[in-house]
């Protein structure tokens, strides 16, 4: 059974994770122009959605480990 307030709550928790998304999108850019080679800004950016997959992942599986884990 499904009720209203964890349909509100899970789109909450939705927009608040975009948000955040966007605002790491933001700052990776960011950080890698401001070392303004063309060379090392697309390795600066690669490094950074690699470390944000890591971190992804890593709570994930803490979630899963202490049974807090949801489905999408």
């Amino acid at each position: 059974m499904h009720f209203a307030g964890a349909t509100l709550g899970r789109c909450v928790n939705r927009g608040i994770g975009t948000f955040i998304g966007g605002a790491l999108g933001v700052a990776a850019h960011r950080l890698a122009s401001c070392f303004g080679s063309e060379i090392v800004e697309p390795i600066v950016l690669a490094a950074s959605i690699f470390i944000f997959g890591k971190l992804k992942i890593i709570t994930t599986t803490t979630d899963m480990a202490f049974g807090e884990f949801d489905h999408i």
